[in-house]
């Protein structure tokens, strides 16, 4: 299953609205007092560094603890084989109409078809992001965070011929480092409303989230709509993750419980969307 383009099943990570908030949504041309060039962004989010693979896409990461690319395989199960598509990640200096921090590309068949430019709080946590396409404005996010450093709300506005065109947010409820409720509104107007839970039929004790895995977008699991800007979490820019692993869900009349394995170390490897599932895992994550 392909996760780079149809984004379905898990996501995990710290999403809070009181540390790094924006003061308004078009407050955003202000450079934060931070040098992103020697922020050690990936170490200060994944202490024990970032897993070797993730359902296939393999990160690289430089000498000061900055994700640098992530290389997307056509084929989750054949890390070596084609690429479909690269996201590089470039820290300075970047002026458009505002000043940003960080810019995150994506490349496909050496081409590049979406910018990412983000502006970081002085935690270096992503606060306001531009998405462009061939150099059109597409889309703009905004971020907040909790006490915790954990995201705790995501704004999207979507651009259509240069006007705002819809707007989606999420804010995220914590209990004790960990999600256990994300609301949806569109255009003001609540849309959905999930609980997680951290324990399930077969887990009678929470599982700690030990390699501070966060997969966004993802079917039933903290589905939150972040396009390909769900891989900036593995940059160290989306906040911290959730204390524990999640084992299940709660919508309306709907439930479900997931399924993982761990290794050795205790650190997540495999992922079922579906705790009943016994074929292939939705998501495989390897480490070094």
């Amino acid at each position: 299953m392909n996760k780079f383009l149809k984004f379905p099943c898990i996501a995990f990570a710290a999403l809070a609205m009181t540390f790094a908030s924006c003061s308004s949504d078009d407050n955003n041309g202000d450079e934060p007092e931070i040098n992103p060039t020697e922020v050690a962004f990936v170490k200060n989010v994944f202490p024990l560094g970032l897993p070797e693979s993730l359902d296939g896409a393999r990160f690289t990461v430089n000498d000061k603890h900055q994700l640098t690319k992530i290389t997307i395989p056509e084929d989750p199960d054949k890390e070596n084989g084609p690429i479909e598509a690269e996201i590089i990640f470039e820290y300075g200096e970047f002026s458009r109409a505002a000043k940003f921090n960080v810019h995150m590309y994506i490349k496909k068949d050496g081409e590049i078809y979406t910018d990412y430019y983000i502006q970081l709080n002085e935690k270096g946590f992503a606060t306001y992001v531009e998405e462009s396409e061939d150099g059109d404005l597409y889309y703009k996010y905004y971020f907040t965070y909790n006490n915790d450093d954990q995201l705790a709300s995501v704004k999207g506005i979507e651009i259509e011929n240069g006007r705002e065109d819809g707007t989606t947010e999420h804010k995220l409820t914590y209990s004790n480092g960990d999600i256990t409720r994300i609301q949806e509104y569109y255009d003001g107007e609540l849309s959905d409303d999930v609980k997680y839970v951290y324990t399930n039929s077969a887990q009678k004790q929470p599982v700690a989230n030990k390699g501070c895995i966060m997969l966004f977008q993802e079917e039933d699991c903290f589905d939150i709509d972040f396009d390909e800007f769900k891989w900036a979490f593995y940059s160290g820019v989306l906040g911290k993750a959730t204390k524990n692993l999640p084992m299940g869900f709660v919508e309306d009349s709907e439930s479900g419980e997931f399924k993982w394995e761990l290794n050795s170390n205790q650190l997540p490897v495999k992922f079922w969307c579906d705790s009943e599932d016994n074929e292939s895992p939705d998501v495989v994550i390897r480490w070094k």
